[in-house]
This record gives C-alpha cells, structure tokens and sequence, in this order.
C-alpha cells in the first residue's frame, strides 16, 4: 500500500485553507491509503497567524489592536488546533532540511492547494515544488501561483 504526504497550508489558520487540507486527506484515507500531512515549520506562514506580533510593539496603534484582538484570534487559533488534531493526522513538526531526510518516506507526495507556490506567501520556499523529492510521484492538486507575473 503506498503511503501518501501532503504538503499544504497546513499552519494556515483560516477556513479555505483548514477545509480543504481536510478533504484532500479524508477522500485519499477513504480511497484505502495511509495518508498524512505534513507538519511542515514554514516560519513565512504560521508567523502571519500568530496571536500576538511582536513588531506591533513600534506603533501605538497596531499595538492597541494587538492587544484588543489577542483573546479573539488565541480562541480561534485554539479552535482551529482541535479540529486539525481530532479529524487530521499530521507528521511530527518537521523543517526543511528534515523534510530531504524523510523523503522516503513516503511513496507519493502531493501539493496543493490554492497559492502554495505564491512567493508573496511562502517567500519562495522551494519546498512547496517539491524539491526535497526524488524518485518518487509528485502530485499537484489544484496548486496556483496566485499572481500573474
């Protein structure tokens, strides 16, 4: 049986990116296949959701912003945390460099979706083209570069 890694937003804290890293994984694990995501530490992304940002702290009114929003966006990144955790099953947390000693294992890795290979968003990380790969099928799922030029 092939084992299967997904590659996605998965630090992502919004709706669009939560759903469909949820139904990528459950309608492969429906088709029978071992299938994890992985738990790739892309600091790019998961510092645009954090609850709190430090660089807030050099102006008055973002830091009030901060500050008045933190309970709200801690819920939500709470929530968030739960649903992935109960309904996902996720690789330890791993970086780059773990990533090309862990190529093998998997026998297929698939990327996507929406802007993965944005490099306003992931500041082009090679990652997401699936460098760290080789010798085994690379798969694309609906992946975008979300600008024209």
């Amino acid at each position: 049986m092939h084992k299967i890694g997904i590659l996605t937003f998965q630090q992502a804290i919004n709706y669009g990116a939560v759903l469909q890293m949820y139904a990528l994984y459950t309608f492969i694990n429906q088709l029978g296949y071992p299938v994890e995501i992985l738990n790739y530490d892309a600091k790019k992304i998961s510092s645009g959701y954090k609850a709190f940002h430090l660089k807030s702290m050099f102006w008055p009114k973002s830091l009030a912003f901060e500050l008045l929003n933190y309970r709200i966006k801690s819920n939500r990144n709470k929530i968030f945390e739960q649903f992935v955790h109960k309904y996902i099953k996720m690789s330890p947390l791993v970086s780059r460099s773990q990533l090309k000693k862990k190529s093998d294992d998997y026998d297929c890795y698939i990327v996507g979706s929406d802007q993965v290979w944005n490099p306003f968003i992931t500041g082009s990380d090679a990652t997401y083209f699936l460098d760290f790969v080789q010798g085994k099928r690379k798969i694309s799922y609906a992946a975008s570069f979300g600008i024209s030029q």
